[in-house]
């Protein structure tokens, strides 16, 4: 993926991230029009944000079962090869 992009995709998951004590702050909360504005903001991210943290848990699980294959063990290298098709 660009650099770019996933700059672009962290800036929104820190975004998300802050909605989230935004939204828990006792001043945000007395404050209807505040508290409407992020909640909808934070609504309007949460998908995309749920989707792109799935994407790179499945990038770091796909970088260790790469390691896997590499290895000189047999065992190893059929686990790993389950596990990528799996």
């Amino acid at each position: 993926m660009k650099a770019s992009i996933v700059s672009k995709l962290d800036v929104l998951v820190d975004r998300h991230e802050e909605l989230g004590m935004l939204l828990s702050d006792p001043g945000v909360i007395a404050d209807q029009d505040k508290y409407r504005l992020f909640s909808t903001e934070y609504s309007e991210l949460e998908q995309l944000v749920s989707q792109y943290k799935e994407l790179l848990s499945k990038e770091d699980e796909l970088a260790e079962i790469s390691v896997l294959l590499e290895d000189t063990d047999p065992e190893i290298k059929l686990l790993a090869s389950s596990e990528k098709r799996g």
